[in-house]
């Protein structure tokens, strides 16, 4: 495995700031490479905020770090990044790279890969950090999130759990009384403003609230299995409870947005879909004959063994990103905010003593903190997109 990216997430940062976004590194798969012999595995580091009671104020030193590395390059360049990822900022953080970042409580390990032969599906996974009750640590598999288990868009499976059949029904519930909301809240205040969303904003500021219960543990990007709309067609009766609620919508009165355009915004925000099978994918109508899709994503991966990143990463992301942090570092200091913030320092006390707390209560304990930020805005948009 060899380091190909680092990446500046602080756009991940929830709206309290009780962490500093995320500081990523990349590690793809070296030589040989074929087609379906690839791996790329991505530890998403959720850098503490080293004083909370400033909220914003407390990660303007990260900020300014990465703003700094303007003009670096060479030796300089690797010898900032190693402090900044293994040693930290002298006085001011930890370093990024420390266990306490990937799943206790916020931050994980996320992978992209081949599995499953004869067919090779190419899926993305996720894992954190859990400590045992001796002190050690294990990776252990979680919920990729904002990918809601495909069987739920679609009709009942010969012979399935009553409890998937319930399930069904109360995500098909949640999807019409609250998603279809959120997924269409950018255009409502675009429409508020005599305007209309742009790619540009859809693809910054547009998120789905999927509950994780829903979740499911892979998502595949190749082929059509995991996508929404594809599922939704095979019948099931969430397709058509779709076009009622839009007509009842506000938004409906400025635009022609379709059932089918909200499953694939949907499909958009999850990593099978912005890696590939969203590419081309319809998310909005600008008026006859006009419409915005989701932009291609070749090679499923937006940064490859080369180092060579997607398209979309390269014209739309990282523009929003670099424009964020320009924004944040020009913005006057906010208010402090109440030290009592921080609700997980309990939760980390007691883990720095082996046997304290059990496998089972810090996976509670942890579920419910992670549960609870991804209900927190961010800190520069509403949701916050993992991609």
């Amino acid at each position: 495995m060899r380091i190909v990216g680092l990446f500046n997430r602080l756009d991940l940062a929830p709206a309290d700031w009780k962490y500093c976004g995320e500081h990523r590194i990349v590690y793809e798969k070296g030589n040989p490479v074929s087609p379906t012999n690839r791996l790329t595995i991505i530890f998403e580091a959720a850098l503490d905020n080293p004083e909370p009671q400033k909220g914003g104020e407390g990660c303007k030193a990260v900020a300014e770090f990465w703003d700094g590395l303007k003009g670096k390059s060479g030796d300089e360049l690797a010898t900032q990044l190693e402090m900044f990822y293994f040693k930290g900022l002298a006085g001011k953080t930890r370093p990024v790279v420390h266990y306490l970042q990937y799943g206790l409580p916020f931050g994980q390990v996320r992978a992209n890969l081949f599995v499953n032969q004869p067919k090779f599906l190419w899926q993305l996974r996720e894992w954190h950090l859990r400590p045992n009750a001796d002190g050690t640590l294990n990776f252990v598999p979680d919920t990729v999130k904002a990918n809601a288990l495909p069987s739920l868009y679609g009709q009942a499976i010969a012979g399935e759990d009553p409890r998937l059949a319930a399930l069904r029904q109360q995500f098909s519930n949640e999807l019409i009384a609250t998603y279809v909301d959120a997924i269409a809240d950018t255009d409502e205040q675009a429409l508020s403003k005599g305007s209309k969303a742009t790619l540009d904003t859809l693809l910054f500021k547009m998120g789905v609230p999927i509950s994780d219960k829903y979740n499911t543990f892979e998502s595949t990007a190749s082929g059509s299995d995991d996508d929404p709309l594809v599922n939704a067609q095979k019948g099931g009766g969430l397709l058509p409870r779709i076009k009622p609620k839009l007509d009842s919508a506000k938004l409906s009165q400025g635009c022609s947005m379709t059932s089918e355009q909200i499953l694939n915004r949907i499909g958009a925000q999850s990593c099978g879909g912005c890696h590939h099978f969203s590419g081309g994918k319809s998310i909005a109508s600008l008026g006859p004959g006009t419409e915005l899709k989701w932009p291609d994503m070749p090679g499923f991966v937006h940064i490859d063994e080369n180092g060579d990143i997607s398209i979309l990463l390269k014209d739309f992301f990282l523009p929003s990103r670099r424009q964020n942090l320009i924004d944040f570092l020009k913005a006057p200091a906010a208010p402090q905010v109440s030290a009592s913030a921080r609700s997980f320092d309990d939760f980390r006390t007691r883990l720095a003593e082996p046997g304290s707390l059990s496998t089972t209560d810090t996976d509670i304990r942890r579920s419910d903190l992670r549960t609870a930020d991804k209900l927190t805005e961010g800190a520069f948009t509403r949701f916050r997109s993992a991609d």
